[in-house]
Formats: structure tokens, C-alpha cells, sequence
């Protein structure tokens, strides 16, 4: 029981991840940095709530959670990462979209597998 006390709880931090992808307008790789908030009991609940969603809304609603400042604040809103927010700038890219949830994965170590 103590064992699983001492690992059963994910501290509210930021993990900064690397992320590549194709800028649309010059078809260029861009490398930049973000951070992301990794799975916890909050994040199951931000996933309870989008049942029911479709499926783009749930992505979004993922990505708007977990993708972050330094300080854990979000910097997309759902609709921002759709293009509802600003029909004229359009929604996340493809390659980013795709971007962002490999790190959200990495950084929750969705994936891992013990040695």
C-alpha cells in the first residue's frame, strides 16, 4: 500500500517538450518548445466531460488542457484549435494538431514500457 501511495498522485507541473512541424505558409519545419500539463485526475475528467462530443471537440478540448505556459495556464481555447474562435485564421494544422498530442503523450509516458 505504501508503494502505491508514493506514486499515485502527479504534481500540478509543466514538462517543456520539443515539437517539429510544417509551418503552412512557408512549407517549412519549424522547432520550437511548449509545455504541457501531463495526465492526471483532472485531465480524466476534462475527458468524461467531452463524451459525447464529437471527436474533433474532444481532441480539441485534450489539446487546449494540456498544451501550456510555463506556468500551467492554458494558451488555446477549444475553439481556437477548431477555428470557431476567428473563422478568417481557420483551426490548428494538421501537422501541428498531430504535433502537439505526440508530446502530450510523451510527456504523460504514454508508450513506455518497463525494462
Amino acid at each position: 500500500m505504501n508503494k502505491l501511495l508514493e506514486n499515485a498522485f502527479v504534481p500540478v507541473t509543466t514538462i517543456k517538450q520539443e515539437i517539429t512541424f510544417k509551418d503552412q505558409a512557408t512549407g517549412k519545419n519549424v522547432k520550437t518548445h511548449v509545455y504541457v500539463k501531463p495526465l492526471s485526475y483532472a485531465a480524466a475528467l476534462e475527458d468524461l466531460q467531452s463524451i459525447g462530443e464529437s471527436r474533433p471537440d474532444a481532441i480539441a478540448r485534450r489539446i487546449a488542457y494540456h498544451i501550456c505556459d510555463e506556468s500551467g495556464q492554458a494558451i488555446f481555447t477549444p475553439e481556437q484549435i477548431k477555428g470557431t474562435a476567428n473563422p478568417e485564421q481557420g483551426a490548428l494544422s494538421k501537422d501541428l494538431t498531430i504535433e502537439l498530442l505526440r508530446a502530450i503523450g510523451e510527456a504523460s509516458s504514454l508508450g513506455k514500457t518497463e525494462a
